[in-house]
């Protein structure tokens, strides 16, 4: 696992290799509800990688979906992960 950051400070908080599968990018947030401009670092180091996973992992009760990213309480992200 690592983390990656810009020379600019925009950063993802999680880079998660798997051997023959797809990388798993995670933005972790303490909020309790997640809005679209949250995953907008997320979204962006997304292009560079060959169909990343991408997960928020933050204080909100139940799990979703919005642009691509799922978004699940931190317990479950690193559940389903397999961390």
């Amino acid at each position: 696992m690592l983390y990656l950051r810009t020379k600019s400070g925009v950063e993802v908080d999680l880079v998660i290799e798997r051997p023959g599968r797809s990388h798993v990018l995670v933005e972790i947030k303490s909020a309790n509800r997640i809005h679209d401009n949250d995953l907008s670092a997320l979204l962006g180091f997304s292009k560079d990688f060959k169909k990343p996973e991408l997960f928020c992992w933050c204080n909100e009760h139940t799990g979703r979906i919005s642009k691509g990213v799922t978004i699940l309480p931190w317990a479950e992200g690193i559940k389903e992960v397999g961390l």
